[in-house]
C-alpha cells in the first residue's frame, strides 16, 4: 500500500494566517491520572511492600527501623518520576496541529489516511543524484535534528547498501522517471509505503536541483524527510511551519513542529490509532 505527498510548490502569496491558535500554550494536555491520585495509589502499594518486609522473621531490625523512619519514599520517588517522565504533556494547540498534520492527505483518497502511519524500524538513508555540498550538510543537519527528536524510538542514518529510504537530487524535469504518479510542478515530492499494519517500510524523496535556490531546497529537504517520517499533510494554520502549505522557506522547526514529530513517535502513540484514540490518548 502506498501514498504519496508533496512540499510546497509555486511561489504563493498567502496572507499570514492569523488568530486560529487554540488555547495557550501553558495549559497542557497530558495523561488523564491525578498526580495526587497516583501519589497515593503509589504510597499505599509501597507501603504494603513494606508491611510485607517488616512481618519477615529474619528481616534485620536496622531496615525495619529505616522503614519506619522513612516510609517508602525513595522507591516512590522514583516510580513518580519514571511516570511523568515517560508521559510527556502537550499543548492543546499541539493536539490540534497534530490532528491536521498526521491524518489525511491532500493528494490521495486513501481510507488508510484516516489512522497513524510511522516507522517501526530505523531509517537507513541513501543520498543519489547530485546534491551541492550545501545540500549534503543541510541533510546532515536535519537528520541530526530529528534523531534527537526521535529520543531513539527510532533512527535515521546514512547507508550505502540497503537503504529503505532514497533521496534523489535531480532536475525536476526528471522526476516522472523516478515516480510516473509524480504530480507536476512540484519541487519536492515523497512517496512512502507501509504496510497492513499501517507500520511504514519504505520511501522515496526527490528534491529539484532546478528552479530553485539553495535556500529553498534547503526547506524542501526538511520538509519532505520530516513528513515522510509519517505526518504527510500540508496546513495553513502556522506559517514559521514546516509543514505550512503555502510556499515557505523556514530553515528550522518551529517549536510545533518539534512537538509533533514527538508526539509521533510518543511510546503510547501506535500505527493504527484513529483521530478519536488520539484525542483520548493526550486529552
Amino acid at each position: 500500500m502506498l501514498l504519496w505527498g508533496v512540499g510546497s510548490w509555486g511561489r504563493t502569496t498567502v496572507d499570514p494566517v492569523s488568530g486560529r491558535s487554540a488555547l495557550a500554550s501553558n495549559q497542557l494536555i497530558g495523561n488523564p491520572l491525578d498526580d495526587q491520585f497516583a501519589d497515593q495509589f503509589v504510597g499505599r502499594f509501597i507501603g504494603r511492600l513494606g508491611d510485607q518486609i517488616n512481618d519477615q522473621p529474619n528481616h534485620q531490625p536496622n531496615n525495619q527501623q529505616y522503614l519506619k523512619n522513612q516510609p517508602h519514599q525513595p522507591l516512590a520517588q522514583w516510580l513518580m518520576s519514571t511516570r511523568r517522565s515517560s508521559d510527556r504533556r502537550y499543548s492543546r494547540a499541539a493536539l490540534d496541529y497534530f490532528m491536521e498534520v498526521a491524518f489525511g492527505n491532500e493528494f490521495s483518497n486513501n481510507p488508510d489516511t484516516n489512522y497513524i502511519r510511522k516507522w517501526a524500524s530505523d531509517l537507513r538513508l541513501a543520498v543519489r543524484g547530485g546534491p551541492t555540498a550545501a545540500d549534503r550538510e543541510t541533510l546532515d543537519r536535519i537528520v541530526g535534528d530529528l534523531n534527537q527528536l526521535l529520543g531513539g524510538a527510532i533512527r535515521i542514518r546514512f547507508t550505502t547498501q540497503n537503504p529503505n529510504v532514497v533521496i534523489y537530487f535531480v532536475p525536476e524535469a526528471d522526476f516522472p522517471k523516478y515516480d510516473p504518479h509524480y504530480v507536476p510542478r512540484n519541487l519536492g515530492f515523497f512517496r512512502v509505503w507501509w504496510t497492513g499494519n499501517l507500520e511504514i517500510q519504505r520511501a522515496q524523496i526527490l528534491i529539484s536541483t532546478t528552479g530553485v535556490t539553495q535556500r529553498e531546497r534547503s526547506h524542501l529537504i526538511r520538509e519532505e524527510l520530516t513528513q515522510s517520517l509519517g505526518l504527510m499533510n500540508d496546513a495553513e494554520t502556522y506559517r514559521d511551519s514546516t509543514f505550512y502549505q503555502g510556499w515557505t522557506e523556514t530553515q528550522d522547526f518551529s517549536p510545533l513542529d518539534r512537538d509533533l514529530i514527538q508526539m509521533l513517535y510518543d511510546r503510547r502513540v501506535r500505527s493504527g490509532q484513529t483521530r478519536e484514540q488520539i484525542r483520548q490518548l493526550f486529552r
